[in-house]
Order: structure tokens, then sequence, then C-alpha cells
């Protein structure tokens, strides 16, 4: 079965990359090593189009609130080539307005917008968790065949620790400027436990700005290789975001081994089902977060718990919707 992917998406591919741009490329990557051709980004989906023939069958992923490609999907459909728009959703806009309560945010409604349109004509859809697709199909009314693919890790990279440190190094990943990552309740939380007199560090990457906080540190941004080595001196990653879609880092400190402290919402129980080393709390009530920060740097019984996925068992799993999709199509 000859299979083009085409990653159609105006984001940014290279480093440093966010969770979105990294699905993108590891996805990608691995399904390259499958055998499959790939072409990742705007421009290079439109180069391929001299080279597609009607043997083959195009799949189109959409990623974010891009808009749908239209003249690119016609292009497709003058050529005689099967075409399958599959969206991959990695939660919803819709989801994270109601979670950080955005009501008013003309940006999100232009989003939203978009996302709408494009669950109207997808063909099938790709979910990063069952949550991305209940909203999908109650916000958006995608009525298409889906399947959730959660993200993965580099298993050759995040290998499982052999210990916990002792250092009471709490990290902290992602866009601290981003209201839906709970920043300020998070340096709140930080603040009451180190004026209890216990010593902390929340070492964030790439940064927090507008703090002098001794126990504060921005360490700028980490690749995969730099990130394990904090995983190596840290005591826990901390997650407390007031909406998640399936956080890469997540997987990666599963795969490690390394102790979660996570926001109690559906989605991280779902990505932490099974796992030992997670810790949940209330993302809006700063006295939970630091109750929880506390109790874990306090625990002398912490172990390394690892619980790997790979992106080549994730490519598998796609590469299996894709046949499936393509012979209900030709059935």
């Amino acid at each position: 079965m000859d299979i083009v992917v085409l990653q159609y998406t105006e984001l940014r591919t290279e480093a440093p990359l966010g969770g979105v741009e990294m699905h993108i490329n590891k996805v990608s990557d691995a399904l390259e090593r499958l055998g499959l051709k790939v072409a990742v980004g705007k421009t290079a989906c439109e180069s391929q189009l001299p080279h597609i023939t009607k043997n083959q069958t195009a799949v189109v992923h959409l990623h974010g609130d891009c808009a749908v490609p239209r003249k690119f999907l016609e292009s497709l459909r003058q050529l005689g080539i099967p075409t399958f728009l599959m969206p991959v959703y990695h939660g919803t806009t819709a989801g994270r307005m109601i979670a950080c309560r955005e009501y008013f945010s003309p940006a999100g409604y232009r989003s939203l917008l978009k996302e709408f349109k494009i669950a109207l004509r997808a063909n099938a859809a790709v979910c990063v968790s069952p949550l991305a697709e209940q909203e999908a199909r109650r916000y958006y009314f995608l009525r298409c065949p889906t399947v959730v693919i959660e993200n993965a890790a580099d298993v050759e990279i995040f290998r499982p620790l052999k210990a916990i440190s002792e250092e009471p190094r709490i990290l902290f990943i992602g866009r601290s400027g981003d209201r839906v990552k709970n920043t300020d309740r998070i340096l709140e939380a930080v603040s009451q436990v180190a004026k209890k007199g216990t010593r902390i560090i929340l070492s964030a990457v790439p940064g927090i700005s507008n703090t002098n906080s001794n126990n504060i540190e921005s360490l700028g941004p980490k690749n995969s290789f730099d990130l394990y080595k904090l995983f190596q001196s840290s005591r826990a990653l901390i997650l407390g975001s007031l909406y998640e879609g399936d956080p890469i880092v997540l997987h990666e400190a599963k795969s490690a081994g390394l102790p979660i402290l996570a926001s109690d919402l559906p989605q991280m129980r779902y990505a932490l089902l099974n796992y030992k080393n997670s810790y949940f709390f209330n993302p809006r009530n700063t006295d939970a977060i630091a109750n929880q920060i506390e109790s874990l740097l306090a625990d002398p019984n912490l172990k390394p718990c690892s619980l790997a996925s790979s992106w080549s068992n994730s490519a598998k799993k796609l590469l299996n919707f894709y046949s499936q999709q393509i012979a209900a199509q030709r059935s």
C-alpha cells in the first residue's frame, strides 16, 4: 500500500520546539522508518504535488487551528489522487477556553471556528487522548472515524533512572507565560514550601521571567539529551496546567521513571494510569499544590518506576489506521 503522508502545517518544526511541533517531527521520523514517504510543512507538501501519482494515497494531516487548505486539497483532487483529510487533535481550543475561562477571547473564537470547519471536512481524525476525541465530537460535531494514539518518548534517550535524586529540584517544562500553564499558582506554592524552611528549587525550561526568587532558576532551552540529564538530578516533574492535551514531557518522565506532580484532570489521570510515581493535586488550589510538593520532597522511599511508550509503536498504530480507512474506502 503506497501512502504519502503530508503534514500540512505552518508551525515551525525546527528547534526550539513546542509539543505539537515535536509530535509532528517524531511521528514523521517514525513513519519514515516504516518506509512511508513523509513531507513536513506547507512548502514541502506543496512541492510534493508533481511527484504524487494516482496509484498512491495522500494522507493530509492538519494540526492546531490552521485553516482548511482548500487549494491544496483541490489540486490533489484534480490530479485524481485518493486523499484523506485527517486532522490531529492535540486537544481543542474549545476545551482550553472553558478550562481557562477565556470566554471573551477573540483569538480563541477565531481558532475555534477554524477547528470547526476542519471537523466538517475531515475524512478521519487522530486524537492524542480520549478527552481530545470527546471534545472534538462534542464541540465540533466530528462524525468521521477516529483513533486515539497517545504521544510517546524517545526510549533510547529516556532510559530508566537508576535512582531518584536527593536534590530538592522540581522541574517545570513549558511556556511559563501561557495562562494555561498555571505558573502563578505554582510559583506561589513553591514560595509557601520555601517559607516553611524546606529546601526547594524550581528549575524552569526554558525559563520563567519576572521573578527574583532564589528558589527559581531559568535554564533556557534544552534538547532531549540535556533534559534526561536534568531528570537524573531532579526529584520530580511538575505539570500543574489548567488544561492539557497529552504532554510529551510527561511520557519522557514516565519512560525514565521520574515522579510526576500533576493536575488532577481527566486527561492527566488517563495519561498516568498505572504509573505508580504520580501525585495529583487540585491545580486551582495553591495550598494543595504546596502540600503535594512538600510531601514528595520529604518522601524517603521514592524509586524509579519506568512505564515507556515509543514513537515507533505510535507510528505502527497510525499506519494500521491508515490501512483500515483506505480499505474501507475501496470496499
